[in-house]
């Protein structure tokens, strides 16, 4: 887990607990990092290029600061591997070279290990967390958002795999819709371009799942749902996060304009 604040200060800042600021950070969780290579992971590079916009946006006057939560795959164990079984909520058979459906496990492991860490250690605001995840991570965000819509205030979800298990997020999401008249959450999505067959970058059409997810969300009429969804000119299943993310905070933490 990699916890990146402001790249200029050290351990006792104003975001630690040492000098108790007046008041405490929104907070941005990227769940099980993507696996680069050793040493690298998606989450902790993606959490760097954050923090150098967060402190050109701040000098500016117009973001407000965050605190950027990278979470790695399971130490020990292959990237991938990790990355299938943790972030999958039902168990798949028809992925014969993975585990899934621990999904729940991991979860446990955020409520119960990473949030307190942070929220003990960093001066993080718990009324404003934030769960990001690009592709398992996007389908893990949008059924934690579906069964645990409060533990989270806002979801970035980029290129989301909401084709897993035979779309079952969409039954989930219908049956979600069956038994609540509301879902209070900020929810930001976005797929690349040429994230469908025609292009050859994906095998699924992951464009019309999310245009069709997001369609689904919005004719519930939610009074507490807040939707921005966006498709990235140019982009594949591969470079989609860092934009959609970038995107994703300016629209959930820049300053609104002073009257």
């Amino acid at each position: 887990m990699k916890v990146c604040d402001h790249p200029s200060r050290s351990g006792n800042d104003e975001y630690g607990p040492a000098r108790k600021p007046r008041r405490a950070w929104p907070e941005a969780h990227i769940c099980c990092a993507l696996p680069l290579g050793k040493g690298a992971t998606l989450s902790v590079k993606a959490s760097h290029n954050i923090c150098a916009l967060q402190v050109v946006l701040s000098m500016q006057g117009v973001f407000n600061s965050l605190l950027v939560v990278g979470i790695s795959f399971a130490l020990g164990e292959d990237g991938m591997a990790s990355r299938v079984r943790d972030l999958t909520p039902t168990q798949d058979k028809s992925w014969t070279n993975y585990t899934t459906g621990g999904a729940q496990a991991y979860l446990d492991f955020m409520e119960e290990d990473v949030l307190p860490f942070v929220e003990q250690h960093y001066r993080a605001d718990p009324t404003r967390r934030t769960l990001a995840g690009q592709s398992l991570g996007g389908s893990f965000g949008a059924w934690v958002l579906l069964t645990r819509p409060e533990l989270f205030d806002s979801y970035i979800l980029t290129s989301a795999s909401l084709w897993f298990h035979q779309r079952m997020i969409f039954d989930l999401e219908k049956s979600y819709a069956e038994n609540h008249k509301d879902l209070r959450a900020k929810v930001y999505f976005a797929v690349g371009e040429y994230e469908n067959p025609e292009h050859g970058s994906t095998r699924h059409d992951m464009v019309g799942d999310q245009n069709a997810f997001v369609a689904s969300l919005r004719s519930r009429n939610y009074p507490g749902l807040k939707i921005k969804d966006e498709i990235i000119s140019g982009s594949i299943h591969e470079t989609t996060f860092p934009v959609g993310f970038t995107r994703a905070v300016s629209w959930l933490f820049t300053k609104p304009p002073a009257p």
